[in-house]
């Protein structure tokens, strides 16, 4: 009982996670480019504040609870595993390739550093959604 409901809620943070990062990729990060320089440090300040509110928490239940099914099932389906590997190269890339992205963003809008966090960022968007069908 409690295996399904924590693959349950690993599938609904998967999910949750899948649909913030297009919406990033699409819609959130092309906006950068439109923000006025003299407005830009506190745009970059608040996207970093306010999205956190929503990705950590969220990557945080996603992992500890694909954690916690892996532990629960013996059994586990190489599906399962692919995706919980890919997992652990996005929380790779997020901290060691979009940590630095953001960070040298805090700086102010550079055209450069902007394409590369959409040109990245495409790699999570892929790897989240692959972890998404593969655990479907």
């Amino acid at each position: 009982m409690i295996y399904h409901t924590v693959q349950e809620i690993h599938t609904i943070f998967t999910s949750i996670m899948v649909g913030v990062i297009w919406v990033m990729q699409i819609v959130h990060y092309p906006i950068f480019r439109f923000v006025k320089k003299e407005e830009y440090n506190d745009f970059q300040n608040f996207h970093m504040k306010r999205i956190s509110y929503i990705v950590v928490p969220s990557m945080i239940v996603e992992l500890l609870s694909g954690i916690i099914v892996l532990y629960l099932n013996i059994n586990i389906s190489f599906q399962f595993q692919a995706s919980m590997a890919l997992l652990i190269i996005i929380w790779m890339l997020t901290g060691f390739v979009f940590s630095n992205i953001h960070n040298n963003l805090l700086n102010g809008f550079n055209i450069k550093t902007g394409y590369s966090l959409i040109l990245w960022n495409w790699v999570r968007t892929t790897l989240w959604s692959i972890r998404l069908f593969l655990i479907l």
